[in-house]
């Protein structure tokens, strides 16, 4: 008698956990979000990092050697980094102390490399009639990318939000 109220308990444990209406959405690979042609994009740019907060542009090319060069500078001039990718290798050409962090580093690769780089995985949260919702990472590295779309469907603007550490990212097409 025992046995069997112990096989009927652990049958109603399966079918409760497997009727469970949690689905974990399927990770894909897609092409770049941010598609970037041989011009200088321009954008404006808000960086959040802690209690600390950055206003300015970030500027993306794509230059000959098909390197696509990343550099983020504040309204008055000075830097706050330069990154380049180029054959799927992330570059740190220079970066301010705040940033200058083993951990920030990796984010920004994964989330440059998911922005500019096609097939890189993603999973795809939410899509809006107007919005997408992905994220990328688990638990520390974390990314959930809101893209938002003006009503010819082109990009309007984008958050990065790291929700672990605190790391906001707003681009803004110029």
């Amino acid at each position: 008698m025992k046995s069997f109220r112990l096989a009927s308990l652990c049958f109603i444990l399966v079918m409760v956990a497997s009727c469970s209406s949690k689905v974990m959405p399927i990770e894909q690979y897609s092409p770049s979000l941010l598609s970037i042609g041989s011009e200088m994009q321009n954008f404006n740019m808000q960086l959040s990092f802690k209690k600390q907060s950055f206003s300015g542009m970030l500027i993306v090319q794509r230059r000959a050697d098909c390197e696509i060069r990343i550099v983020a500078s504040t309204y008055f001039g000075p830097t706050l980094f330069d990154f380049g990718l180029k054959d799927g290798q992330f570059h740190v050409y220079s970066c301010i102390e705040p940033l200058r962090h083993k951990r920030v580093i990796q984010l920004f690769e994964n989330d440059f490399k998911k922005l500019f780089l096609a097939n890189q995985p993603f999973r795809k949260k939410k899509s809006y009639e107007k919005d997408d919702e992905h994220t990328t990472g688990r638990n520390f590295g974390k990314s959930v990318f809101l893209l938002y779309k003006s009503p010819d469907n082109s990009f309007k603007r984008l958050t990065i939000e790291h929700p672990w550490i605190g790391v906001a990212i707003n681009l803004e097409k110029l």
